[in-house]
């Protein structure tokens, strides 16, 4: 079987017809043709109509091309949202790596700075105030909306599936 392009070839060499000259007759640039019947794009259903015409071929002509075209199409749509799946799940993944990293440093850095405010006893205290402290829950946060954000995005990519 051939495909679209192939078949507008062999009608324009049939009726010899130049690229150019089909160019001409359709209304588009001799640059469009060469890319129709390479099937490196589809003509819109407006030149197909168009090249129906011109050679005198029903639409049906082309149908099973255009319904092949269109289900490639539709699996390589398919094949994009996969891969931008697996791209939101190791962004969580990572995230949520973080998350917990930044949480056990909070609460190290937690015991440290309320020890050193209470006055109980510590051998080597942490240097940081209660502002640095403060600044770390505002990231842990920070992280936290982040990484909701993405699991919600990575859920919404998975129901597409």
């Amino acid at each position: 079987m051939n495909n679209l392009g192939e078949k507008i070839y062999k009608l324009r060499k049939a009726k010899g017809l130049s690229q150019e000259n089909l160019a001409g007759l359709i209304g588009v640039s001799r640059q469009t043709i060469y890319k129709w019947e390479s099937d490196y794009i589809m003509p819109s259903k407006e030149k197909l109509d168009c090249i129906c015409k011109i050679f005198n071929v029903d639409m049906v002509y082309f149908y099973d091309d255009l319904a092949l075209t269109l289900c490639n199409k539709e699996t390589e749509n398919n094949n994009k949202i996969k891969s931008k799946f697996g791209l939101y799940l190791v962004l969580t993944i990572i995230m949520g790596v973080i998350l917990l990293c930044s949480i056990a440093i909070a609460v190290v850095i937690g015991f440290t700075v309320f020890s050193k405010i209470t006055g109980d006893l510590i051998e080597k205290p942490l240097n940081i105030d209660i502002y640095g402290y403060l600044i770390l829950l505002l990231f842990i946060l920070l992280t936290i909306a982040v990484f909701l954000i993405m699991l919600i995005n990575t859920i919404k990519n998975r129901k597409v599936n």
